[in-house]
């Protein structure tokens, strides 16, 4: 038998017109369940992934209807929530340090005029996990370019290498053999 906030509802035995079950001061439905608690109970019988998918597709609908509109609302509700926002990113630095170094790799290319290669994220991801090439701390969090962007050397996996980020300063842009 579902319930709503503690309460067992026998909705076979309920009839239209009984009091509300959930919240007296709001529209109810004919079950005697509020719109948001007759949802909320819809929502229950859709799988999470379903749920979520619907979401997605009904926030892309927006975007693509009224995207000034999205832009003011995702503002403001940024700008509201910024512990919130800062806490998601910080989140998602850690849980993805491969896309994070290809997109600083991404950036240097562009500075130094070079051609934008990615390497996958999943093999950057792994890289970063063993120990340092010059002093074996593991993991090594960060990456080093044998050849550097300043000397022409490519983001490429063959001119990349697992570097703890101290190790990664001392070097700065020397080759890797001349330090």
């Amino acid at each position: 038998m579902p319930s709503v906030q503690g309460r067992n509802l026998p909705h076979r035995t309920r009839q239209i017109g009984d009091p509300p079950i959930c919240h007296p001061e709001r529209n109810h439905k004919a079950l005697g369940l509020c719109n948001a608690c007759h949802h909320k109970a819809l929502d229950a019988k859709i799988p999470l992934a379903d749920r979520r998918r619907r979401d997605r597709d009904k926030a892309r609908r927006l975007r693509a209807a009224k995207p000034e509109q999205y832009r003011a609302t995702r503002k403001a509700w940024v700008q509201a929530n910024r512990e919130h926002v800062a806490a998601e990113q910080r989140a998602w630095r850690i849980a993805h340090p491969g896309a994070r170094l290809n997109a600083y790799a991404a950036y240097a290319a562009r500075k130094y005029g070079l051609p934008v290669l990615k390497i996958s994220n999943q093999k950057l991801d792994a890289l970063v996990q063993q120990a340092c090439y010059r002093c074996g701390i593991e993991p090594a969090k960060g990456i080093d370019h044998l050849i550097p962007f300043s000397a022409g050397g490519l983001h490429v996996l063959e001119n990349v290498r697992p570097c703890c980020l101290d190790c990664n300063r001392k070097k700065n842009d020397l080759l890797a053999v001349a330090s």
